[in-house]
């Protein structure tokens, strides 16, 4: 993954739910998957308790975590601690701060989405298989499937930053240039700024 956070806090893996790896901030290092939740049930809604101020809800195949809703798909979603002011992360190299006035409790949401790209056939000895699938005498082709990615996303703060490697990056349906020494400003209300 090509994210970081400032300050680098201590991050850990808590569940798996949907296809969504939710990761939270704690104050001192944890191992992987040894918070245990206190789960309860309201009508729809499931509701996961961590400790902390973390609690993640489900609901109709979304998530809501710190106030913002987030898509139940193969992703990572991070939620971290309560802070004061603006947080800065940075994504392939590009610096980008949410600007936030006041106590706010920061969550980011990561994905990834691949498309097969091409098919690969290869032969495989006999001798490399197993008896199952070998015959007698001859070699049999394997066809693979190769994935690529098409394009990462971000959704942080009410706003989508898009990453494809073959084209120019997107922040809310708008194209921005990339540029070594370059903060991305994301505002509450909506605003992008790029600041030298």
């Amino acid at each position: 993954m090509t994210l970081t956070f400032e300050g680098k806090p201590a991050l850990t893996k808590v569940l798996v739910k949907h296809g969504v790896t939710l990761v939270l901030e704690f104050e001192d290092a944890v191992e992987d998957f040894s918070v245990v939740p206190e789960a309860t049930r309201r009508g729809d809604t499931e509701i996961y308790d961590f400790g902390a101020g973390h609690r993640l809800e489900v609901r109709y195949m979304a998530f809501f975590v710190n106030g913002s809703r987030y898509p139940a798909s193969e992703a990572v979603l991070f939620s971290f601690l309560p802070q004061t002011g603006p947080w800065t992360f940075t994504f392939r190299g590009q610096r980008f701060v949410v600007e936030k006035a006041g106590a706010w409790r920061p969550s980011l949401y990561y994905r990834v989405t691949e498309v097969e790209s091409k098919m690969r056939e290869e032969k495989l000895a006999a001798t490399r298989l197993p008896r199952h699938m070998a015959r007698a005498g001859g070699d049999v082709a394997v066809k693979q499937s190769l994935k690529s990615v098409d394009h990462e996303e971000i959704q942080v703060s009410g706003h989508t930053i898009i990453f494809h490697p073959d084209a120019p990056w997107t922040i809310d349906g708008h194209t921005i240039s990339q540029g070594v020494g370059t903060n991305i400003f994301l505002e509450v209300d909506g605003t992008v700024r790029q600041v030298r």
